[in-house]
């Protein structure tokens, strides 16, 4: 049983809460995203300053991924930062742009940023992925993104084909915000209008977690559940 979720890291916290803090929710309804360090805001914050003060990058990354071991589940006001309209997010209007070329997504604003990177370095690149011909290109979008998107405009969210749980936040007005990890297969749901996604609520803004506490400050395990799923109901 968790006394004081404030006293808690993010990974005991969804650890010991696990399935509880998952809501389900209908994406038209969230209107904001944090971005920048929002999934890890202590470790990104303290990064930052090293960087800046020009740290060796293989001790920043390392002390890092240190920190994220410890990150609060209860943010700090200061650092729940890069808050703003999901409407106006890049990555939303990466997907809102593929999706309005599918006939055609060679005309995609993504296809032809990938293909200009293939030109000028002799490579593309989404995170792991490298494609070094035009035809690898191609295959990524159709195997992977068109595949996904077809896939959920027929047969909806499906969390079997979804390898992690999108994470969202609670703000300091209790409202949802979408946070990091299966951003697109979120940005997608969105666009097409799906009406139920499941996310895991992975952090909340310090002021919101006072105004939800007890008589004493504390914030139980079972308190955050209940508070939790009484914020849900609002994007049902």
């Amino acid at each position: 049983m968790i006394r004081n979720v404030k006293r808690l890291s993010r990974k005991t916290v969804l650890s010991e809460l696990s399935r509880s803090l998952v809501v389900r929710i209908d994406p038209k309804k969230v209107v904001d995203h944090v971005s920048g360090n929002a999934h890890c805001p202590v470790a990104g914050c303290c990064k930052a300053q090293m960087q800046k003060f020009g740290f060796p990058p293989g001790i920043t990354r390392k002390f890092g991924k240190y920190l994220t071991m410890y990150e609060p589940y209860v943010i700090w006001s200061r650092l729940f930062t890069n808050q703003g309209p999901i409407r106006a997010w890049s990555k939303y209007q990466k997907i809102e742009n593929l999706i309005a070329n599918a006939a055609n997504i060679h005309r995609s604003d993504w296809f032809e940023k990938l293909n200009r990177d293939l030109m000028k370095y002799g490579r593309a690149r989404y995170k792991g992925i490298f494609m070094n011909r035009a035809e690898e290109i191609d295959a990524f979008f159709q195997d992977y993104f068109m595949g996904m998107i077809d896939s959920m405009r027929t047969g909806g969210y499906d969390e079997e084909k979804a390898p992690d749980t999108g994470q969202c936040q609670i703000d300091e007005h209790g409202n949802l915000i979408k946070s990091g990890v299966a951003t697109h297969r979120f940005c997608v749901a969105k666009i097409l209008g799906i009406q139920e996604v499941p996310w895991k609520v992975a952090g909340v803004h310090a002021a919101w977690g006072a105004s939800v506490s007890d008589g004493r400050g504390r914030l139980s395990g079972d308190r955050l559940v209940e508070e939790v799923q009484r914020v849900a109901q609002r994007y049902r």
